[in-house]
């Protein structure tokens, strides 16, 4: 009777497994793409899985992908007792992650664990957001915890609902409270106060309520590989594994490699992971009878939580032969027992001491010491086991000899379950059937069916596909002979070549030099296959590519000082035999929709608008065809020859720089004295005065005449007057000079009291305002400095002329002393930015930088944002960059011989490219740096003498250049007690809204105050507008972008002529993306979206624009405006609708403009 209800058990438990494997596929699909970037960590749930193990300290003692596994048990546990789906996989993973490693925490420190709980964030998501802890599986804790709140205070309950649960933004949360009958409704700063309350009392209340669970909820101790989504069939075989282990203690799979033994022994384990109450344990046997015992140690440790958790495994084996010392018996000991090695106590009883004089090894398990044949002699009656029955998973078996000792006796709680591919004939199994294995006992694995074939390649690739063409598929897995691991393979390889289609595959198969077809034998290793498809690959590519030429070229080979010029780039598709250099390549579907961003670098030429634009890929034009062309405007300010490049990106990918050659001729000297100063209207005040300086060089280069400008903008000193006058002839000599004497006062005067240097500085600060500067400039100077108010300049510097401008002197003060500047490259003058967004700030930090996650912590200041420390305090990870919004550099002039000064914080851990120039080093963050222009400062600290940072020369022009709103560094490195005082104060003033110079200001003041004895808050320097203003970016769901093809949406269109437009609905923004973020629906799908275009008076061709889905899950689509005759001169609003069917989406509007006819 006993027996007919088991197997009315079981066979009710696989029903319900079948209901709910659905289920299973989501949870899979997630956690296959995360582990899947586990060895580069690229993928943002893994990403966040790593900040919390750093954030509970628990680095060295918890692995990301133990986590990973963990939180995935608990996955298909949850799934199996409610029979629900886990609707968002990766938020319910990273909320189950956080609450893992909150309880490895509280393992780890049960001592100290009451006061950190409570001090631990229980909102550590970046969004501050409950829903994804609500859906994860503390939800029941989270619920009762703001039930309890609920009771206690309802305001506190209800602005964490509104802002945290349904995820408001704050104009919401106020309406909801105005209809709710709150009056008056209070303020977005007091909502603002009232959450941070809230937030507070929630965390204590949970605290509270942790403390009185008496017992977490129990899952069966393992170890178990994380299972593939992509498993099918197999049913009667999982039915047989549970019939064999039911009767008996040992049952073997046999089967070629690949075939699948490994992910059925996957499933059966987890299938029936709450019948095996006592723990499954999967061991990867191998050669080496140690590694057996080592998994052992391990699995004890982690999973079972042994008492020798404070035990390093490398100190359990104790070798006498490698070591010196003697292991002895503390004969003091009250217990008898404990063991002195090599002057250690160890509280352990280990009765080997002949054993260990031999020079055998021991284990230490729980509070016994094992030898290696005590270890196997009593593998089945070890303590450590909880209650219960034990699954043993023995992998990939190849002699008997690995296992014997580790089978177990009949009637036993454990239960073995093996892997093989070793042939029934040969005498692995004959020896086995000798022992304790019968013929009933060994499940040979074969192929799948033609219909589970199916059903696992619809598992990972569109079902649409496969039922077009399901002739073309049995055929495909035919030839794989129905392998699943060549199917597997197949899959993937599907997904990943978009534009390429079944029956080609198929076509090329026969072609392949590898062939499966004389056995199954030849696909037994994975190599072979990655080979195959490799091959298959290469084949398809040559079938399909598209080539890309681009043309970089300039309207003038020779151009004047002064003159402005176009610079022209063209993207050609080119045929298979065509002579054009080949740019790159593509498949002719797979980027669809995507763009060729382009990123212009002039040095010594004005760009006139942005130095980025992109160009889109198409991929129906024909060979030869010009299908997009961009210029882009310059002015050249330097004479000779020069150099224009062009970082060509496909997205965010570096490809390829392309560059040419311009020549600049001089003007005479009258033209030189040309007005470079661009005074503007702007939405913020503008600086005391700016002060433009520009080398005029002659044709030797030895020696120049510097331009200065000097334009007043402050009405208080409007009666000193603007200036534009040229120097008197200076060697070029005298800036090396003047940087080789400012390093060697840092080197040799520093060291001296605080009067001493400054006096020294002073004087060398005095003796080049005397030589560089004109008489009429010192005397605007010195009245500036004599009038003691606060000034705030604009310092617009050459690169070439790149000197300590700020410790310039008039005799008695240092510039910096008096004055609040903010230096920019002169020419970028154009593009200064107004504005710097502030947020939290991400940081990256040098292998040599101790304790960086306490100095990130500087960073913090009431009501911002935590600081995001980066993966191994790498930048180069794109989807990081692309969310930075600010950039802290954490480094230390602690550093090897071979490092350089310059080194940037992108190849920490590259030392072969260690010599890499900083802008060499962010090229592949780039993109995303001039996307979100981000504030970028810089941590240089020191244990002893100062050294110069080479800030202006490196660091400062490669973050501008790429896009950095502004940058802030010292000069030479800092005492870190100043610079924690400077980096804290700059952030907070910043964050409480003042403009970007007044809080530098204040911080360099308060590092003065922290560390009065120090000159060390001369150093920092700001690169940027002072008076720009902070503000807090607001994120959107996606991006609406209209985009004329080859030109600025603000220049003119000649009449007669037609421009096309590129209409995309995104989810990330296009590289020179402006004021055009907005909200649309959360997964970006629609059932027909359609683009709505109205423009009076001109021709719109279509009018209404069916936009299609890109692979990458963007909408495409184009249109293209052309204008009559009558219209020239006139300004056209032009109006562009989204609308899901009838549904309005969003709307864009912009004016363009019409050209003037010539003889206008």
């Amino acid at each position: 009777m006993v027996k007919d209800k088991s197997s009315e058990e079981r066979k009710h438990s696989r029903e319900t497994s079948e209901d709910t494997r659905l289920f299973y596929q989501s949870l899979d699909r997630a956690v296959s793409e995360v582990l899947s970037y586990a060895s580069t960590g690229r993928h943002p749930t893994f990403q966040a899985i790593q900040y919390y193990i750093y954030r509970f300290r628990l680095e060295g003692a918890l692995e990301a992908t133990s986590v990973i596994n963990e939180a995935y048990l608990r996955g298909r546990s949850f799934i199996n007792r409610t029979s629900q789906r886990i609707e968002n996989p990766n938020a319910w993973l990273k909320a189950t992650a956080y609450n893992i490693v909150r309880e490895n925490y509280r393992i780890e420190n049960r001592d100290s664990a009451s006061e950190n709980y409570q001090n631990s964030e229980l909102f550590v998501d970046s969004s501050n957001s409950l829903s994804k802890i609500i859906e994860a599986e503390e939800s029941s804790k989270v619920k009762s915890v703001l039930n309890k709140l609920q009771e206690e205070n309802p305001k506190y309950f209800e602005i964490i609902v509104l802002r945290l649960v349904n995820e408001l933004k704050w104009k919401e949360v106020r309406e909801a409270l105005r209809k709710g009958g709150e009056n008056p409704v209070p303020s977005e700063k007091t909502l603002r106060n009232r959450l941070k309350e809230a937030r507070s009392r929630f965390q204590k209340i949970f605290y509270e309520y942790q403390l009185d669970l008496k017992n977490i909820s129990h899952i069966t101790p393992n170890n178990i590989p994380i299972a593939s989504h992509l498993f099918v069939g197999r049913s009667e075989e999982l039915e047989a594994i549970s019939k064999i282990l039911e009767d008996e203690v040992i049952a073997i799979i046999q089967g070629i490699g690949g075939i699948g033994k490994t992910e059925l022994c996957k499933q059966y384990a987890i299938e029936h992971l709450f019948d095996y109450s006592g723990g499954v344990f999967w061991v990867l046997v191998s050669d080496a009878e140690s590694s057996f015992v080592d998994q052992i140690i391990s699995f004890s440790k982690k999973s079972l939580k042994s008492e020798s958790n404070s035990i390093n495994t490398e100190e359990n084996t104790f070798n006498l032969s490698a070591s010196e010392g003697v292991m002895e018996l503390d004969s003091t000991s009250s217990t008898g027992g404990r063991v002195k090695f090599q002057g250690t106590y160890w509280p352990v009883v280990c009765p080997y001491n002949d054993a260990i004089k031999k020079g055998e090894r021991v284990y230490i398990i729980g509070r016994s010491g094992l030898t290696l044949q005590a270890v196997t002699r009593n593998y089945w009656e070890w303590n450590i086991w909880p209650p219960g029955k034990v699954l043993i998973i023995l992998d990939d078996v190849s002699r008997y000899e690995q296992i014997k000792p580790y089978l177990p006796p009949a009637g036993s709680r454990f239960r073995v379950l093996a892997t093989t591919r070793q042939d029934p004939g040969l005498g692995f199994f004959r020896r086995l059937k000798k022992s304790i294995v019968k013929e009933t006992q060994i499940i040979k694995l074969s192929a799948l069916t033609a219909e589970d074939s199916l059903e696992l390649l619809s598992k990972n690739v569109n079902e649409g596909i496969l039922a077009e063409e399901q002739e073309t598929v049995l055929k495909i897995c035919e030839y794989f002979r129905f392998h699943p691991l060549a199917l597997t393979l197949l899959s993937s390889y599907i997904n990943n070549s978009p534009g390429i289609s079944l029956r080609q595959i198929q076509s090329k198969l026969e072609n392949l030099s590898i062939k499966p077809a004389t056995g199954l034998g030849n696909l037994e290793s994975s190599e072979s296959l990655d080979k195959m498809f490799e091959e298959l690959s290469i084949q398809l590519q040559k079938e399909n590519e598209v080539r890309y030429g681009l043309k970089f070229s300039s309207s003038k080979g020779i151009v004047l000082e002064g003159e402005t010029f176009k610079v022209h780039l063209e993207l050609l598709t080119l045929s298979n035999d065509a002579d054009d250099e080949l740019t790159f390549s593509t498949s002719n579907k797979h980027d669809r929709g995507n763009d060729i961003n382009i990123l212009l670098n002039a040095p010594g030429f004005q760009v006139e608008g942005s130095n980025v634009g992109s160009l889109p890929l198409d991929s129906t034009s024909e060979p030869t065809d010009n299908i997009g062309r961009i210029a882009f405007n310059l002015t050249a300010l330097y004479t000779g020859d020069r150099s224009l490049s062009v970082e060509l990106y496909r997205n965010c990918e570096f490809i390829r720089k392309l560059e040419t050659e311009i020549y600049v001729r001089p003007l005479s000297e009258v033209g030189f004295l040309k007005e470079y100063i661009k005074v503007r209207t702007r939405p913020i005040a503008q600086p005391s005065f700016i002060f433009n300086v520009k080398p005029v060089w002659h044709k030797n280069r030895l020696s120049c005449r510097i331009q200065y400008e000097f334009k007043i903008l402050d009405n208080s000193l409007v009666k000193l007057g603007d200036l534009n006058i040229l120097s008197e002839e200076i060697p070029v000599s005298l800036f090396d000079k003047a940087n080789q004497i400012f390093k060697e006062a840092l080197k040799h005067d520093y060291t001296n009291s605080y009067d001493e240097f400054l006096k020294h500085i002073k004087y060398f600060g005095h003796e080049l305002f005397k030589k560089l500067v004109p008489f009429a400039i010192q005397d605007r100077i010195r009245l500036i400095l004599s009038s003691r108010q606060n000034v705030f300049a604009l310092f617009l510097i050459d690169q070439e002329a790149a000197i300590p401008w700020e410790f310039l002197s008039d005799g008695n003060h240092l510039l910096s002393e008096c004055l609040t500047i903010g230096r920019w490259l002169q020419d970028m003058s154009n593009s200064c930015w107004e504005e710097v967004p502030i947020g939290s700030a991400s940081v990256s930090y040098f292998e040599n930088v101790r304790k960086h996650g306490d100095r990130a912590e500087i960073l913090n200041s009431m009501g911002s944002p935590n600081p995001q420390i980066l993966p191994s305090g790498m930048l180069d990870i794109l989807s990081l960059s692309e969310s930075i919004r600010g950039l802290h550099i954490l480094r230390s002039d602690e550093f090897d011989e071979e490092c350089q000064l310059s080194e940037a914080p992108i190849l920490i851990s590259a030392k072969d490219n260690i010599n890499a120039s900083v802008e060499q080093q962010i090229q592949t963050s780039k993109l995303n740096i001039y996307r979100n222009h981000p504030l970028v400062t810089l941590s240089y600290t020191r244990e002893d003498k100062p050294n110069p940072t080479d800030i202006e020369y490196s660091w400062a022009p490669t973050f501008i250049r790429a896009g950095a709103s502004a940058f802030v560094g010292p000069l030479w490195s800092v005492d870190p007690a100043v610079d924690t005082a400077f980096i804290s104060t700059f952030y907070t003033r910043l964050w409480m809204g003042d403009a970007l110079g007044q809080a530098f200001h204040t911080a360099r003041q308060m590092a003065r105050t922290a560390v009065p004895e120090s000159c060390d808050w001369l150093a920092y320097v700001l690169y940027g507008d002072p008076m720009a203003r902070p503000y807090r970016p607001v994120e959107g769901k996606g991006y609406a972008v209209v985009e004329p093809i080859g030109q600025d949406i603000k220049d003119p269109l000649p009449p007669n002529q037609s421009l096309r437009f590129r209409l995309t609905l995104r989810r990330d923004p296009p590289v020179w993306h402006e004021d055009r973020l907005i909200e649309v629906a959360e997964d970006l799908a629609f059932d027909n979206l359609q683009v709505h275009i109205v423009a009076f008076g001109l021709e719109v061709n279509p009018t209404t624009v069916d936009m299609s889905r890109t692979p990458n899950g963007n909408y495409l689509g184009w249109f293209t405006l052309s204008a009559p005759p009558t219209m020239a001169g006139e300004t056209v609003p032009v109006q562009v609708h989204f609308a899901d069917g009838a549904e309005p989406i969003h709307s864009v509007t912009f004016a363009l403009q019409i050209a003037a006819e010539e003889d206008e």
